[in-house]
């Protein structure tokens, strides 16, 4: 690329420098725009700053306030980014980190019924309190665990998001799966709750919540019904 001062150097037919737009100033300008990509907007400000150096150092350039924009616009989208990823850690991030864990420390059933969508709205707190001593009776004392998001099946829809835990206990380690909606089929209402949570207990089987998630449950983790012990659901199998 040709700098600003080559390109003010050439001379029109009337051996007059024609004033001219610097090209640092577009670029800053056209990078600053890219609202899309955040690394393109931090970039955006630096070269604007490099187009004001060159502007006072050449009369003939022109974009002053072309840089000056790229600059107001590159820092209010950063300014904007940096707030959404701020809001997408303590909104979404940290409660899929957290889900329903909390609720096995304190066991409180209604602190696990705040944490899902409105499939759970039917399960009651006594479903819940038999949910949460069947893990403890199976795990012991709750002693913490460890989150990473799991692989996403093909058919998940957008926005939701399937969240394995191992969880650890006085009893030894059990894993866990549980399925986190951020918006419902990608689209709006925001949702952020859990749908539904499995215990995998090496003993006693699966440990479903709530009960109305068994057969979607039952269907995501591949395990045929029938091969499922009574006392490993909420609800006994007729």
């Amino acid at each position: 690329m040709r700098s600003d001062s080559s390109v003010a150097s050439k001379v029109s037919g009337t051996g007059v420098n024609r004033p001219h737009y610097s090209v640092w100033a577009m670029a800053a300008l056209l990078t600053s725009l890219a609202v899309i990509c955040p690394l393109a907007t931090l970039i955006g400000p630096l070269l604007a700053v490099r187009a004001l150096v060159a502007i006072k150092a050449n009369p003939q350039l022109r974009g002053r306030w072309m840089a000056i924009s790229a600059i107001i616009i590159g820092l209010v989208v950063t300014v904007i980014w940096l707030g959404g990823a701020f809001w997408w850690h303590i909104s979404v991030r940290r409660p899929m980190q957290e889900g329903p864990l909390t609720a096995f420390t304190l066991h409180n059933p209604d602190a696990l019924l705040r944490k899902f969508t409105t499939e759970a709205k039917s399960a009651t707190a006594a479903e819940a309190d038999q949910f949460l001593q069947q893990v403890r009776t199976s795990l012991g004392t709750f002693q913490g665990a460890a989150p990473k998001l799991d692989y996403l099946p093909p058919n998940t829809p957008a926005g939701e998001f399937p969240i394995s835990y191992i969880l650890h206990g006085s009893n030894g380690d059990m894993p866990a799966t549980a399925y986190f909606v951020v918006f419902a089929n990608g689209r709006a209402p925001f949702v952020n709750k859990f749908r539904w949570i499995y215990v995998l207990d090496p003993n006693a089987g699966p440990l479903y919540f709530p009960p109305e998630c068994k057969d979607e449950i039952l269907t995501f983790i591949n395990l045929p019904p029938a091969s499922q012990p009574a006392t490993a659901s909420l609800t006994a199998s007729p």
